[in-house]
């Protein structure tokens, strides 16, 4: 059985080490810039040793997963003395297999497996190490030769691999921010919202979240078009004004945010079909006025 190494014991390196050893795959090293991390995680895997850097993992593995942050893949590649034959991958979602150069000059096999997953920290880890992983996608770029080993670990983990054109990166990954950071990001203002109600931040996720997840399951269920609701969907150009001018009293950090996500929600009622043309230029104008006047 191929040896598993890990450089990089942050989120994404934690959560793929803990998924691929309880799938059977022996994760054997474990390095860190931080001693005390890689401590912290080959602790929690039945096989592994925390070593001292990216050269003792690669020294006595088969398969190097780089599991830093995306700006330093490039300068641990470089640093080791990799072996032919030996396979190097990171889990950058952005990243192509450029930052991995060097361990190709040396006759490595590179590739990148990438979880199209939001992991939390270390802390609050799944007490299950595949739960994260089931049924979720992990966007795969490889060397043919390596690309069977990488589809067979996502499927082991309960994942699909999908095989990934070369140069999609950045639109891949701009993607999964949207559908996760960007959401996070939207809830928090939402709950900011209620916040200026004098409501808590607690009662506003206990009243929101279920909108949100049965949103979520309207989509899985019938698709975006068909799920969209809302004024700007019915064409209520009057609502959207006073949410603009409710945001512009209250929290006018979250306007800009707002007037951008209706312009989007504008097309994609369009796209529907069903919105009648003097309700859309309505809603343009709206929009258009708040911000010519920067709502006033």
């Amino acid at each position: 059985m191929e040896h598993v190494g890990f450089v990089g014991a942050g989120r994404a390196g934690t959560g793929l080490a803990r998924g691929l050893a309880a799938a059977g795959w022996r994760v054997c090293a474990v390095s860190s810039r931080t001693s005390a991390h890689a401590e912290r995680l080959a602790a929690r895997l039945p096989a592994a040793r925390a070593l001292a850097d990216a050269q003792a993992v690669a020294d006595c593995t088969d398969i190097v997963f780089l599991t830093v942050p995306d700006a330093a893949i490039a300068g641990v590649a470089e640093s080791v003395a990799w072996r032919g034959g030996q396979a190097v991958v990171h889990a950058s979602g952005a990243e192509s297999l450029a930052p991995l150069r060097a361990a190709a000059r040396r006759g490595a096999l590179v590739g990148s497996l990438h979880p199209l997953q939001a992991f939390a920290c270390a802390s609050a880890a799944a007490a299950d190490p595949l739960a994260p992983f089931a049924g979720i996608t992990c966007g795969i770029e490889a060397d043919p030769a390596l690309t069977a080993r990488l589809h067979a670990m996502s499927e082991s983990l309960g994942a699909r691999g999908l095989a990934l054109p070369a140069g999609a990166k950045p639109l891949y990954h701009a993607a999964a921010v949207m559908a996760s950071n960007h959401v996070v990001t939207l809830l928090h203002q939402a709950a900011d919202l209620w916040g200026a109600l004098g409501f808590s931040e607690g009662e506003a996720r206990a009243a929101l979240l279920p909108l949100v997840r049965g949103t979520i399951d309207n989509v899985a269920a019938h698709g975006a078009v068909e799920t969209l609701t809302g004024p700007v969907a019915r064409g209520d150009a009057t609502t959207v004004e006073k949410h603009v001018r409710a945001l512009a009293a209250a929290r006018s950090r979250a306007l800009d945010a707002y007037r951008v996500l209706a312009r989007a929600t504008l097309d994609l009622a369009l796209r529907r079909g069903e919105l009648n043309p003097a309700a859309a230029e309505a809603l343009k104008a709206v929009l258009a006025e708040a911000d010519a006047a920067g709502v006033a």
